[in-house]
């Protein structure tokens, strides 16, 4: 059997997604909104997701039929002294 036989058989899936990266805010003091607004926290960016198909990468040492690549990128976690102060430098 080639290998243009055996892939014949099977249909491929073209996949390219992309999610961005949601931010995630930790206040320290959480009692008011004004107090929020005032208060130290951690500041999360979860990162962005980006799956998608590959076929016959040039990445890969073997060939395969079907194959997927997942990356996550600008992930970081930080400190602010001041919510209101970093909201307003994003």
């Amino acid at each position: 059997m080639t290998a243009d036989l055996v892939s014949a058989d099977f249909k491929t899936n073209l996949i390219d997604i992309v999610i961005d990266a949601p931010t995630l805010i930790l206040p320290f003091k959480q009692n008011s909104r004004e107090e929020i607004e005032s208060s130290q926290c951690w500041v999360f960016t979860v990162g962005d997701a980006k799956f998608r198909s590959v076929k016959d990468s040039e990445k890969f040492d073997y060939s395969i039929s079907e194959g997927f690549e997942f990356k996550v990128e600008r992930m970081k976690f930080e400190y602010a002294s001041n919510y209101a102060l970093w909201k307003k430098v994003q």
